[in-house]
């Protein structure tokens, strides 16, 4: 979705990178799977895994980071189901 007036979007690709899944993710999740998606394209992601990192989606869409992460173009989280836990990398490259 570029030009429509948003510089993050315009300016950098969004990737979601599965970790790993604790036991069997019922989306579907899986290790070394990885799509493309942005703060209006929900793309193939669970609904509850994106609405866990669409804060993080807008963090890096403005440019900025997590102070803890070593690269500032990534940010490493979880899903919220406790029993089958996808753990993922955000990935931000410029367009």
């Amino acid at each position: 979705m570029t030009n429509k007036g948003f510089p993050g979007v315009d300016k950098y690709r969004f990737f979601l990178e599965v970790i790993s899944v604790a036991q069997k993710c019922t989306w579907g999740h899986r290790e070394g799977h990885q799509l493309e998606l942005d703060p209006f394209n929900i793309g193939d992601v669970c609904g509850y895994l994106y609405g866990e990192i669409y804060q993080f989606l807008i963090l890096l869409c403005s440019g900025a980071g997590m102070a803890w992460e070593a690269d500032r173009n990534i940010i490493h989280g979880c899903c919220p189901d406790p029993f089958n836990q996808v753990t993922y990398r955000l990935i931000r490259e410029k367009r």
